[in-house]
């Protein structure tokens, strides 16, 4: 194949003839050659990457004799088009950025025939550099997606793309008009830059089932005011929130784990509350003031954060010279993992179920609030060992065992 940027705004190519033993061409590959006028590309190309010949004047004409540009069934370019969108029968993948800031689009329709969307395909708002920091300048004409039935790889749920399985949002249009959303339980990704430049919802409802926000999935929603996130969500991707200017609070389960760069970067919270008193929590990720200070641009967050005592949270905002307003005192149950006031039989079992996925390399199902408590000789490691003192425990307090679970396993260290 030929290997991604390999002749990136190379000024001295005037035309190329690929040979047929060439099955792949890489992104941007022929990016901004400037006197790239005569391209051959054999059948044996099965795959295209990103932006592989934009900016060419080979490419520029392929736009002006068709505004979808398809090459070997590879739907490279449709950001000339307007206006109600078919994809032809045939076409078997769709282009990373085919769409990308199409901004004239209305609707669009995917054919049985396609297997593989790339990233940010449609994407379709425009963001001037005006409105960056000022929440304007962000606008795009989609309305919905629609996939045809019989297609194996992909649908979509009243004008929003999915993945078949229904596991992953790809795309929710720019100008999709509902005032409240509801992502339909069994949703497990919210894609990157799924909600990119939204401007018709209001509120999202996110079910339990949602596990993580990859990087820029609500970035520029202009009209966010309101979303509530799963009670099982693990991670929220870097610049996730960035630019929500009318999201002025939100809540962070207890169960996130992570919480990527400029997550928050510029919305426009007034206040966040953090569940999860041991969430890392990264420089930066919370920003909503920016002034010139000395002729050096400083940026802040001016809202209060809320959070348990002695928490990631109350830290960062010390350290931040942020307001914090606690809580109270978070307090780990150890050997209650299920969280019910007891412990038995039920924390055991969790315990080694977990333990059993994680030997595999498969997620163990717990929120780290749960496997803090898991571990219960606290070695760091949640495994046979702390479900068999469980058990015990339990199986001890059954015969009338006077012990606290704390006494117990003290009296365990001393033997």
């Amino acid at each position: 194949g030929i290997a991604n940027y390999v002749f990136y705004e190379n000024s001295t190519i005037k035309g190329i003839s690929i040979p047929d033993s060439v099955t792949t061409i890489g992104t941007c590959v022929f990016y901004g050659c400037s006197n790239l006028r005569e391209i051959s590309i054999p059948d044996s190309v099965s795959s295209i990457g990103a932006l592989a010949f934009d900016s060419t004047p080979w490419f520029e004409e392929k736009q002006t004799e068709n505004p979808l540009v398809i090459i070997n069934n590879i739907l490279l370019d449709g950001k000339k088009c307007d206006g109600d969108v078919v994809i032809p029968d045939g076409v078997t993948e769709i282009s990373s950025y085919a769409f990308y800031e199409c901004k004239s689009l209305q609707t669009i329709f995917i054919p049985e025939s396609v297997k593989l969307i790339g990233d940010n395909a449609f994407s379709t708002a425009h963001v001037s550099t005006e409105g960056f920091f000022w929440g304007g300048g962000y606008w795009g004409d989609l309305l919905s997606i629609s996939v045809d039935p019989n297609n194996k790889y992909y649908c979509d749920v009243d004008g929003v793309l999915f993945d078949k399985s229904m596991e992953t949002l790809i795309q929710c249009p720019t100008s999709y008009e509902c005032s409240e959303y509801h992502i339909p339980d069994g949703v497990k990704t919210i894609r990157s830059n799924s909600f990119y430049g939204c401007t018709g919802i209001d509120k999202i409802e996110c079910p339990d089932s949602v596990i993580t926000i990859e990087s820029n999935a609500f970035k520029m929603f202009t009209s966010l005011g309101e979303i509530s996130l799963s009670r099982n969500l693990k991670k929220i991707g870097s610049y996730a929130f960035e630019n929500c200017r009318n999201l002025y609070e939100i809540t962070i389960p207890e169960s996130v784990e992570e919480i990527g760069y400029n997550a928050f970067f510029y919305a426009d919270l007034y206040e966040i509350t953090i569940e999860n008193p041991d969430v890392e929590l990264p420089s930066g990720f919370l920003i909503n003031h920016m002034e010139t200070i000395d002729g050096k641009t400083v940026y802040s967050y001016t809202g209060v954060i809320n959070g348990k005592e002695h928490s990631t949270a109350q830290k960062y905002a010390e350290d931040n010279n942020i307001k914090f307003n606690s809580l109270g005192t978070f307090t780990y149950n150890y050997g209650d993992v299920t969280g019910d006031g007891i412990i038995d039989a039920t924390d055991a079992s969790f315990i080694l179920t977990a333990y059993a996925k994680s030997s595999i390399n498969e997620d163990d199902g717990m929120t780290a609030q749960q496997r803090k408590c898991a571990d219960v000789n606290k070695d760091g490691v949640v495994d046979a060992v702390d479900a068999s003192t469980v058990l015990t425990f339990y199986a001890l307090s059954s015969t009338g065992n006077k012990q606290t679970f704390d006494e117990f396993v003290m009296s365990l260290s001393n033997l």
